[in-house]
């Protein structure tokens, strides 16, 4: 014991020493001892050097970190307009900072600097994937010439976690992108099939004063007023007040409360193919409040659906870390919403308590998921465990129990288990999935539909690391889902899933990807059926960053209305990119045909209805334009054509204005409305025969005090 506590020690002061103190200054402190350099290529992961050379050093200004750029560069370099905070700037070149506070929990804070401005920053967990969600008050400056960029970005140090006392020891990657050759570098080098060395390659950096620690509370309160465009008249109620209200009280803490919240500036969801499925459509989270810090938690969709929290009058959160231990809790009030005085959404309170624990070997969590009302109680209790037992070897499991009890009916107890074995030696990656949900399972406070089953998958791929070639990389797989129904009954009906994928990605931006998929699917009587289908895509970006990606899926697909199947020809499109430096643009179009009749029923008066359409469109089209980092103006209109009933689809127009008056204070104006159309679409009137369902108009007023 005493010799393992003589290494630590040894280990700990060899660390000290290597590391880069951090000098502490108002004014630049460009020296050799501060300097980082040695920028090596990762995109590709060859590890070469810089042609054109960066550096950078890092001094404590109060409780900033500052780290000053200057970065060589000719011709490639590629600029675009500064945009809102988060928005996408990968369409240029950027410099970034992965700040690791706390090393034993593999946990990097992120930050983007563009040429000409734009702040783009979150969180990087140990999936590799980067939580955009996350913001803090970073900022920079940029500054180039033609063979010259020089970047200051000031971090502001209160807002992160990390240990109280100084010396503070952490870690620090820095990056540059090169747009137009699509190259990464890295100092030091670090790649994300590292896993968890990913993080503890970093530099050692040393910080030897003291981060001084404010509440940093702040209000902010809004006003929202719509405009009904239709009736031509506005009301006000208790709805259109809100207030959110955020505290840090430590370093490890962040707390936010926000009373009547509202949502009005989210970004309307896209429209979306969901007329051939057997559970209802999922959604991806749009709202900020849950979707920011939701790594803290120990959560799945199937447990946890922030989506089934309609319209929340009282939503509070806080998430907490550790030296290896991070904990959150949520809660939500839902509103009762009702039509023509049938509910069709409840009052219920949602509550998700969360706690896990980060080693290099094991993760480990927990998780407490419940749905309330008068009379109702829906409760899972969640324990999860990972751990790489030996090199490359990786296994876990989940095990989740559900109690649901309400009135006039009896207790239910129901349990969900998931085990799993992987091997991922590079550049092959196999694994094994066990999964079982028992006939009562009932997590009614995600999105589950799906009890009294088991399955088995199994992941065969190899994926060689990216190199400097015309073929830049390549991955191919194997895999295979075999399902059982029905347990607790005498006949346990089968689905599986069987096929390959395979991508070829070239120089620059080209991949093409194939697909082949052979399944067994089960109507809604439980009778098994057989499809087939292939998929081809092939996506490219251009120099002049216009995108561009098509899909067809040909082959046979089980219509659940019917009971059949039927061939099945799909194409997808989607082209994107930017008008000039300040104005960006997406269309994606979808083409659906299936190969049976139009089911139609005629009544009374020789009225046709559609009761089942066979070929449809779904269009989506987003324009958006960017004067200043302070304001954005976004348009687009959503819309399909699948023939319901005796109408012929729908139109969704809607524009949104966001300007940032003060820091961190916006005004958002909003237009929106819905129009069913009537009669079939024809070219030399597009736009006749349509219905004005809807029309709105609003306005939102926040400020932060």
């Amino acid at each position: 014991m005493k010799r393992l506590c003589f290494l630590i020690a040894v280990t700990l002061l060899l660390s000290s020493l290597t590391a880069i103190v951090v000098p502490f200054s108002d004014v630049p402190v460009i020296t050799d001892e501060n300097m980082l350099g040695s920028f090596e290529r990762i995109t590709p992961e060859d590890g070469k050097g810089e042609n054109l050379k960066t550096k950078a050093w890092l001094w404590q200004d109060g409780n900033d970190l500052v780290v000053y750029f200057e970065a060589e560069i000719d011709d490639t370099f590629q600029t675009s307009a500064a945009k809102m905070r988060d928005r996408s700037g990968d369409s240029s070149d950027y410099l970034r900072v992965q700040l690791i506070t706390q090393p034993d929990s593999y946990f990097a804070y992120y930050f983007l600097c563009f040429p000409d401005g734009g702040l783009y920053d979150g969180t990087r967990g140990k999936t590799m994937s980067v939580d955009y969600s996350w913001d803090c008050g970073y900022s920079y400056t940029s500054n180039y010439t033609d063979t010259l960029w020089k970047l200051t970005v000031r971090i502001p140090l209160a807002e992160l976690r990390f240990a109280k006392e100084p010396p503070y020891d952490w870690k620090i990657i820095l990056g540059r992108y090169h747009y137009k050759k699509n190259e990464m570098f890295s100092s030091p080098y670090a790649v994300s099939s590292m896993g968890n060395d990913y993080f503890t390659t970093g530099t050692d950096i040393r910080l030897e004063h003291r981060v001084s620690r404010q509440l940093d509370i702040k209000f902010k309160p809004y006003l929202v007023r719509s405009y009904d465009l239709m009736t031509k008249s506005s009301s006000f109620d208790p709805d259109n007040l809100g207030l959110d209200i955020s505290l840090n009280p430590s370093q490890h803490t962040r707390i936010k409360v926000s009373l009547n919240p509202d949502y009005s500036d989210a970004p309307p969801d896209y429209a979306s193919d969901d007329y051939n499925q057997k559970d209802p459509p999922y959604y991806a989270e749009n709202r900020y409040f849950f979707s920011e810090d939701i790594e803290a938690f120990v959560v799945n969709d199937d447990i946890f659906y922030s989506r089934n929290i309609a319209k929340p009058s009282l939503a509070f959160k806080a998430t907490g870390s550790g030296k290896t231990t991070t904990w959150g809790v949520l809660g939500a009030l839902d509103q009762k919403i009702t039509d023509d005085g049938d509910v069709i959404n409840n009052d219920d309170y949602f509550q998700l308590l969360s706690l896990r624990n980060d080693r290099a070997k094991l993760t480990w969590g927990s998780s407490l998921v419940s749905r309330i009302n008068n009379g109702y109680y829906n409760q899972v209790a969640l324990a999860s465990v990972k751990s790489e037992f030996a090199k490359d070897w990786w296994a876990g499991g989940e095990l989740a129990g559900s109690y649901h009890n309400q009135k006039a009916s009896d207790p239910m107890w129901g349990y969900g288990a998931d085990a799993y074995l992987s091997y991922q030696p590079q550049p092959f990656n196999t694994s094994l999935y066990f999964s079982h949900r028992s006939a009562d399972y009932n997590p009614e406070a995600g999105y589950f539909y799906n009890p009294d089953q088991q399955s088995v998958t199994l992941n065969l791929m190899l994926q060689p690391p990216e190199k400097d070639s015309y073929l830049r990389s390549y991955t191919a797989a194997l895999f295979g889902t075999y399902t059982r129904h029905k347990l607790s009954e005498e006949v346990h009906p089968l689905e599986y899933n069987t096929g390959f994928s395979s991508m070829l990605a070239f120089r620059p931006r080209i991949n093409f990807t194939l697909m082949g998929l052979h399944s067994q699917q089960l109507d809604l009587f439980d009778d098994a059926h057989h499809t087939t289908q292939i998929t081809l895509i092939t996506a490219a970006t251009l120099t002049n960053g216009i995108f561009m990606q098509g899909a067809v899926i040909a082959g046979s697909s089980l219509v659940y209305a019917l009971s059949e199947v039927h061939d099945l020809l799909s194409f997808t499109g989607v082209v994107g990119g930017r008008i000039g430096r300040k104005m960006s643009y997406q269309l994606n179009v979808l083409h659906r045909h299936n190969g049976h009749e139009k089911l139609t029923l005629t009544q009374g008066l020789g009225d046709v209805l559609t009761l089942l359409d066979n070929s449809y469109q779904v269009i989506n089209l987003r324009v958006s334009h960017s004067p200043s980092s302070k304001s954005l103006i976004s348009t687009g209109c959503a819309m399909d054509t699948y023939e319901r009933m005796d109408t012929k689809g729908w139109v969704r127009l809607f524009a949104n204005v966001r300007y940032e008056f003060m820091p961190d204070s916006f005004i958002y104006l909003g237009a929106s409305s819905r129009q069913t159309k009537y009669d079939d679409y024809r070219l030399d009137a597009p736009f006749a025969d349509f219905v004005k369902n809807s029309a709105t108009a609003y306005m939102k007023v926040a400020l932060t005090l």
